[in-house]
This record gives structure tokens, C-alpha cells and sequence, in this order.
């Protein structure tokens, strides 16, 4: 386990550097939060229940009560059909396997159908060619669950696929093995919905409606990775892309219920 770097893409939720996709019908959609409040994404989670998601990810730690200001999330999370919550393992410990501390958002956002996933990628320290050395280069590794003890974990992007379309086989209760996450991602058609455009009501309702719907930073400011290929993706990329790839059947859009 010693061998895996843990990165966790967490959104700081505090104006946004728009990125554009193309539309594209998908069975996975991205909310580009920017770096808005607690009130705004209550608003913008407000907005995306009206049309149902399958699936809603939140990769933003929610960590701190913030009182009055929650107040519309909590209430969302709850409309929410099914939601998976980012979490964060620390202290990690070589002779027992073990974490010290697995951290959890606040109670207060845990929805009526939750689960929890850790985020991370393999990753090298440095960055090589014309990639700026600010940059974590990622290379081409993904750990869809980790053993720890007797227990095995879920990473976001496994228990994202599990909840909407089950996962393929070959990433079954396989903990620790690594599997290739290039060249088969293909993120450039990711549909990414700005929160700006989502609360103006600027976006095709197909997008959202019976989606996975992922809620995270997009923008060239932080959580940016350099793929071995040249180019830059924020980490909410590579979790669409990734819950893509490993998902049973990632071409089929089932109808609402």
C-alpha cells in the first residue's frame, strides 16, 4: 500500500475559470461549482434535483458546520435520489495496514441513500516535459478499492459506478490492483454545465436528467493533473472519466423512474 499516492480532490468552496465541453448525451455530467459558497451550491444542488439525477458525487469536502449556510444543502441532499461523498484516509501506517484517521464530511450531509468513496490516482512527483512543474503528472494507474485490514474501501469514481450501473467485473473486489487509465479516457466529451449557466437555467435538461452528476471544481486556478499525453485535466475530470470506464454498462441512459 506503501506504494500509492493518496490524493484527495477537494473543492474549496469559497468566481471560477470557465472550462467548456462538448455536448455530448452521456450518462455523466459535471457541475462546475467554481469556488462558490455553501449558499450557491445549495442552489445549484436546488437546481439538478428538479431533474433527477441518478447519481450525485460531490467531490467537496464538507467538512465544518457552517450553520444557517447549510441549511440548503442539507435540505437537497435529502431530495437527492442517491449521493456519494468524498472521504478522506490519513496516517497511514505500513505494519498494520491501517489509517489513522478516516475522515467524513459533517453528519449533517448525510443524505436518505449515501455512501462514502475515496479519491486517488497514481502519480508521479515531478513533472517531465513541456508540463509545468506546479503540475502533478499523472501516470497511468488507478486503484478502483484498497484492502485496509479486514475492511476494503471504495474509491469515488468505484462506488459512483457501483450505485448508478454496477461495476464491470474485472474491477470487482479487486483491492489494490492497479489497472491502465490511458489512452481509454476519453474526457474531451464530458458534458461540463458552468454553475453560472445551471442557475440561469442555460443548459439542455437531457444532461442532468437520470444522470450521474459529479460536483466539482473546473478552472486552471487548482486540482489540475497533467496526463502523460501533454494535457491538463482538473480531478473531477478524471472521476467522470474514470466512472465511465468501469461502470457495467456505460452506454446505456436507463429512463427516470
Amino acid at each position: 500500500m506503501n506504494r500509492y499516492v493518496i490524493l484527495l480532490s477537494l473543492t474549496l468552496l469559497s468566481c471560477s475559470v470557465p472550462k467548456s465541453s462538448p455536448i455530448q448525451k452521456d450518462v455523466v455530467t459535471i457541475i462546475n461549482i467554481g469556488k462558490t459558497d455553501r449558499v450557491s451550491l445549495g442552489q445549484q444542488l436546488a437546481v439538478v434535483n428538479k431533474f433527477s439525477p441518478k447519481v450525485i458525487g460531490l467531490d467537496i469536502f464538507l467538512l465544518k458546520d457552517s450553520l444557517a449556510k447549510d441549511s440548503i444543502i442539507v435540505r437537497e441532499l435529502k431530495n437527492a435520489r442517491q449521493v456519494v461523498h468524498i472521504f478522506k484516509p490519513e496516517g497511514y501506517n505500513q505494519q498494520t495496514n491501517e489509517f489513522d484517521e478516516l475522515i467524513y464530511p459533517h453528519p449533517k450531509f448525510q443524505a436518505n441513500s449515501y455512501s462514502y468513496g475515496f479519491a486517488n490516482l497514481i502519480v508521479e512527483n515531478q513533472a517531465t516535459g513541456n508540463i509545468p512543474a506546479a503540475l502533478r503528472t499523472i501516470d497511468k494507474s488507478y486503484v478502483a478499492q484498497m484492502k485496509l485490514g479486514d475492511k476494503i474501501f471504495n474509491s469515488f469514481s468505484y462506488e459512483l459506478a457501483a450505485k448508478a450501473y454496477g461495476v464491470k467485473d474485472k474491477y470487482q473486489n479487486k483491492p489494490d490492483e492497479l489497472f491502465e487509465i490511458m489512452p481509454t479516457l476519453q474526457m474531451d466529451s464530458i458534458t461540463i454545465i458552468d454553475y453560472k449557466d445551471l442557475l440561469l437555467g442555460n443548459f439542455d435538461s437531457a444532461s442532468l436528467q437520470n444522470k450521474i452528476v459529479l460536483f466539482g471544481y473546473v478552472g486552471n486556478e487548482e486540482d489540475q493533473f497533467a496526463m502523460k499525453d501533454g494535457s491538463v485535466h482538473n480531478g473531477i475530470e478524471i472521476h467522470a472519466a474514470v466512472v465511465r470506464e468501469i461502470m457495467s454498462k456505460p452506454n446505456e441512459v436507463m429512463p427516470p423512474k
